[in-house]
């Protein structure tokens, strides 16, 4: 049995890429499955490429064949067992300079301790104009399966007409429909295993609010008496 872990990574003059195409979800197998790493790779040749687990470099052996054909990096590993189990990365370097992406596999084995609930990528911060959607996307670590609950502020969130919340493998995601100032917060994704939990927060802000910056007070006087005017300051954001 073939497990497919697809990672996607570019080498670009500006060898720029977001944390969230460098890093795939943990995989489960069983000892004795096959995995297959696959790593679509874009940048100007010459490329070099190298596989490390756990930062080590890998070389080819009986149990890993590496091969880089058509722009694509692929690692299969035959007959998993748990020592195999860590993290495996790829890097490309090229003239311009270099990139990587990685993931995690885990080999499930009798005596295999399960590893808490936790995060491998957190929620970033957003800013979103009125009437459009906004999904909050986290990456999670630990031993599967995993239980996942959104809150705004000590609200709990269900799935419904406002937003939906789902969980595809290790990658957990909030969905906001259609939202307004009211939606602008804190939003608090919280992720729970059979060993353990964890949560992180991030922030929403819905231009449109109103932010109050307080009182201006303008005095005047002289040896015939004073007087003052006030106004408020509030600055759209």
């Amino acid at each position: 049995m073939y497990a497919r872990l697809r990672m996607r990574l570019e080498v670009v003059p500006l060898l720029q890429l977001s944390q969230s195409e460098k890093v795939d979800p943990s995989y489960l197998l069983t000892p004795g499955e096959s995995a297959h790493l696959q790593c679509k790779i874009k940048g100007s040749l010459e490329i070099q490429v190298t596989w490390f687990k756990n930062n080590k470099e890998i070389r080819e052996s009986n149990t890993y064949r590496m091969s880089f054909v058509n722009s694509v990096a692929v690692l299969d590993i035959s007959d998993v067992k748990v020592e195999d189990s860590g993290s495996y990365s790829c890097e490309a370097v090229n003239d311009a300079g270099s990139d990587s992406c990685s993931t995690e596999i885990v080999v499930k084995g009798l005596f295999l301790q399960s590893l808490p609930a936790s995060f491998l990528v957190k929620p970033e911060n957003q800013q979103a104009v009125p009437n459009s959607m906004v999904e909050f996307k986290t990456v999670l670590k630990g031993t599967p399966p995993f239980a996942i609950k959104w809150f705004k502020e000590d609200l709990e969130l269900v799935s419904g007409a406002n937003c939906f919340i789902g969980i595809e493998g290790s990658t957990g995601f909030l969905t906001l429909y259609s939202v307004d100032v009211s939606k602008s917060g804190h939003y608090t994704c919280q992720v729970s295993n059979d060993v353990g939990s964890d949560s992180c927060t991030a922030t929403l802000l819905v231009t449109g609010v109103h932010i109050y910056f307080g009182d201006y007070i303008c005095e005047a006087h002289n040896p015939a008496g004073r007087a003052s005017c006030s106004t408020k300051v509030i600055v759209k954001g």
